[in-house]
């Protein structure tokens, strides 16, 4: 590999793990006194959503554990195994748990895989604000070879390359560099003899802060400032998010014409082509539905018009999640089960000022992650007859989005592909395009490898381990390997047992990745436990939630509009695409055919004309 492809490497890397730094103010600040209980409104940071505890899921605020943190010190320094040997290389456990033989899902498509990733991302982001004179390369050189202990420093966990690894030590690769997250020790917070706590930059609400930011500064420089809409740059005779003024930090470019975007309140748009697409998508739906309103409601001023169309497209992206994705992922009765859905034409009310909404660092760093299993490193672009119009590899387009804007139809023949390809199934199988080729260039043949990259970052975040969140979610404790049979299968079992000393040293997130999945849903019984309780909290937890009457919410014809919203209804109206089928989510069949666009449910929002 030349220099300067190793060079890009290591820039992914960086772009990777910066995330969100800018505009962080201090976790130490007190609590917005007193709240506004009057505001019709969200506030953009999330403060005062609980009026009670103001700071509650708002951002810049910590993450809670289900359970006690685990590091080796009982402060900050990594895990290590019960005997206080290190734990085997989180890259060694990708290779050896994680087969690169993908199994495509038999039901959903990428769409559902990539709005997985919105939800994520509209959740959390983990900071990184290494000071200015640190630099990944202390630990772990641009040419990827190590220069001393992977803890070198409070901020370097560098990820160790097996010694015999068949695909990165031939090339001279002895590492990954790799930061650790930004915790609140390091804003002077919390007290010196406990452990570390992770930041969030977001808010925890399902409020699209990805689009609208996560603080008030952020949210006014996002917008026009005038009829109530988001910046955008028209091009190609379509709406696109603004380019980025700072290209060499926000993407990896051949060129520096090639498209880069900034302008949302997420600093990760540019990871892969099919979030960038969404993101995009979420950019003018809000626009479109802003348009509407101040045709409707002329009268209405900016401020007015932003706030009532940000409303609608958040209780939309609220319902499309909890009715429409979380289901196929979860599963529907269990779903029910736990109050996550209902059949009321009503409101539901289940607001509890109780619950804490904050996320749930065993859900944002294990949990929800497991699904990188179902994200297809191939991807199909499709025209309008549904006829393959040729791929691309994903690995090609990390970081670099030029794809979208190739050529006029690029875009939307990807938003055919996104309703139309298959996911990954949900299993231990992940595409060597995430565990050997992540980020490569054309010609390169090795990249980065993500699964790798979560079992570190599970392991920066001292989670504890797979056998006792096991035993918290109701599974008996495992005290030899054979007591795991009750949810994984033998032979995988005999994988862990010659990289683990005991099943008390599995990591979470690889002990939870193995579980035979729940009936109905695409995860074992530990994740689901732990991504249910985190969805209970994200809806009961928030005062503003959709279906929640009063003067936060809507009137009850509104509330029935909102739930005609559809992910295949944004992309029609997005997109110049003519014809899809009713749930996006789901492939294409008999009970799921291909329809005009123009046959699909539409939010009325004449009833939101005021006088």
């Amino acid at each position: 590999m030349q220099p300067s492809r190793q060079l890009k490497i290591y820039l992914l890397i960086l772009l990777l793990q910066q995330t969100n730094g800018q505009n962080v103010r201090s976790i130490c600040s007190p609590p917005p006194s007193p709240c506004d209980s009057a505001s019709k409104y969200r506030s953009h940071d999330g403060t005062c959503n609980n009026l009670e505890h103001p700071k509650w899921g708002a951002s810049y605020t910590i993450y809670t554990r289900l359970l006690p943190a685990n590091y080796a010190d009982g402060i900050s320094a990594p895990p290590v195994a019960k005997d206080g040997s290190p734990l085997p290389l989180a890259r060694l456990v990708s290779s050896t748990i994680h087969p690169t033989a993908p199994v495509e899902d038999k039901q959903l498509t990428l769409n559902a895989m990539q709005y997985g990733q919105i939800l994520t991302h509209d959740m959390g982001v983990a900071l990184n604000t290494t000071p200015p004179d640190f630099r990944l390369d202390q630990c772990c050189s641009t040419s990827r070879k190590l220069l001393g202990p992977i803890t070198g420093s409070k901020y370097c966990f560098s990820i160790v390359v097996p010694k015999d690894d068949l695909d990165f030590i031939p090339i001279g690769f002895e590492c990954f560099p790799f930061s650790r997250t930004t915790t609140d020790h390091e804003y002077g917070c919390g007290r010196e003899n406990e452990s570390v706590q992770q930041i969030n930059g977001h808010t925890s609400f399902l409020d699209l802060s990805i689009i609208y930011g996560a603080n008030a500064d952020e949210g006014a420089f996002l917008r026009v400032l005038k009829n109530g809409l988001l910046k955008s740059e028209h091009r190609l005779g379509q709406k696109w998010l603004p380019r980025s003024t700072n290209i060499t930090r926000d993407c990896i470019l051949g060129d520096p014409k090639e498209p880069c975007y900034d302008g949302t309140g997420d600093g990760r748009v540019n990871q892969n082509p099919q979030l960038a697409i969404l993101q995009t998508i979420l950019l003018r739906e809000h626009n479109r539905i802003a348009d509407r309103l101040g045709a409707i409601n002329p009268h209405w001023d900016d401020e007015r018009t932003f706030q009532e169309a940000r409303k609608i497209i958040i209780g939309q992206h609220q319902k499309i999640v909890y009715y429409d994705l979380l289901p196929l992922l979860i599963g529907e009765d269990n779903m029910k089960k736990h109050k996550l859905i209902y059949t009321s034409k009503g409101y539901v009310n289940d607001y509890d000022p109780t619950i804490d909404p904050s996320i749930i660092n065993e859900h944002a760093a294990a949990a929800f992650r497991y699904f990188h299993t179902l994200i297809n490193g191939q991807l199909n672009m499709f025209n309008e007859k549904r006829l393959n119009e040729g791929g691309i590899r994903i690995s090609d387009y990390i970081v670099r989005p030029l794809i979208l804007e190739n050529r006029r139809t690029s875009f939307d023949d990807l938003t055919r592909g996104l309703a139309t390809q298959s996911m990954l199934a949900a299993d231990e199988y992940i595409s060597r395009e995430m565990t050997n080729k992540f980020g490569t260039q054309p010609g390169d043949l090795v990249g980065l490898d993500l699964i790798a990259i979560c079992i570190q970052r599970s392991r920066d975040h001292g989670l504890a381990t797979y056998n006792d969140l096991r035993q918290y979610c109701g599974l008996p404790r495992a005290n030899c390997f054979e007591d795991l049979l009750d949810v994984i299968r033998k032979e995988n079992i005999q994988k862990l047992e010659e990289l683990y000393k005991s099943p008390d040293d599995i990591d979470l997130l690889v002990g939870g990745s193995l579980e035979k999945l729940v009936p109905g849903a695409r995860v074992g019984k530990t994740f689901l436990c732990i991504i249910t309780e985190q969805f209970i909290r994200t809806r009961k937890g928030d005062r503003f939630f959709f279906e929640n009457s009063g003067d936060i919410g809507f009137t009850l014809s509104q509330l029935r509009e909102i739930r005609k919203a559809s992910i295949s209804r944004w992309l029609c109206d997005n997109t110049n695409i003519k014809r899809i089928q009713p749930n996006s989510f789901v492939q294409i069949s008999t009970e799921n055919e291909l329809v005009d666009c123009n046959d699909l449910p539409l939010v009325n929002l004449k009833l939101w004309k005021e006088w």
